[in-house]
């Protein structure tokens, strides 16, 4: 009984570890990648000419072949003169599997800043409840503005973005 134990145990061992054995991460999409999207101003100062920040979003994705991920996320809205920039970073692993990507954070930040409403400002560790997996289907398109390939990244929900290579 005791021998069956151990073959039953050592089994299990072998099963769970292929069980979660890390896919291998593709070529292409290793590195550093970047959308962003930026308005023109919409505030100009008649006094002094000034004008105001534009208001816009990036976002960040760093691949490594080691199957690590990075993740950052930038929003700034600028009216007159208030400016609000939101900025979320998490990092961890992911897994591939064909054109499914699995992004499983470990840790990261949220940080918020209002220029007129200072008392709104936190930058704190982002909770267990915001650190849940994050799905995408991926793919590398064909840049019509240059060489180098696009990341293509679509969440569940079909919100969809080209990324460039940094």
């Amino acid at each position: 009984m005791k021998h069956l134990i151990t073959r039953l145990s050592l089994s299990l061992a072998v099963c769970t570890s292929a069980a979660f054995a890390k896919s291998s991460v593709p070529a292409g999409m290793v590195g550093a990648w970047m959308y962003s999207s930026m308005s023109g101003t919409t505030y100009v100062d008649t006094t002094t000419g000034a004008s105001s920040a534009p208001s816009g979003i990036a976002l960040y994705f760093k691949f490594g072949a080691d199957g690590t991920y990075e993740y950052a996320y930038r929003e700034s809205v600028t009216n007159y003169n208030c400016s609000t920039i939101y900025l979320v970073y998490k990092e961890g692993q992911f897994d591939v599997s064909g054109s499914r990507v699995v992004l499983h954070p470990v840790q990261g930040r949220a940080t918020y800043t209002a220029n007129c409403s200072p008392s709104l400002n936190s930058d704190r560790a982002l909770r267990a409840d915001e650190l849940k997996d994050d799905p995408y289907t991926w793919q590398l398109k064909v840049n019509p503005d240059g060489p180098e390939q696009l990341l293509n990244l679509t969440t569940p929900s079909g919100a969809t973005g080209d990324l460039r290579p940094l």
